[in-house]
């Protein structure tokens, strides 16, 4: 699946409260990479305060595609995925 602008997918990161969550983001630009390297621009919904943010969306730039894992090291950069089925 090609990411497009106005998609919604997944960003996991580390927020200001030095945790990794997984927060819902739009796609506000595509760079057009390839299936292997594919990097958006995204406007992030996070949790506000609970994500130690005064705001409610957070502006991340050139994020890679990446695969969720529980192993995540705490500083490890941002990146998306699509988000799974149900």
């Amino acid at each position: 699946m090609k990411p497009t602008i106005g998609r919604i997918v997944h960003v996991n990161f580390r927020n200001r409260r030095e945790k990794r969550v997984t927060r819902p983001a739009i796609i506000v630009e595509d760079w057009g990479g390839t299936i292997d390297d594919q990097t958006i621009n995204v406007q992030v919904f996070t949790d506000a305060s609970n994500d130690g943010l005064d705001g409610g969306t957070l502006w991340m730039t050139s994020v890679a595609y990446g695969e969720p894992k529980s192993d995540t090291p705490i500083d490890a950069s941002a990146f998306w995925f699509w988000p799974p089925r149900v």
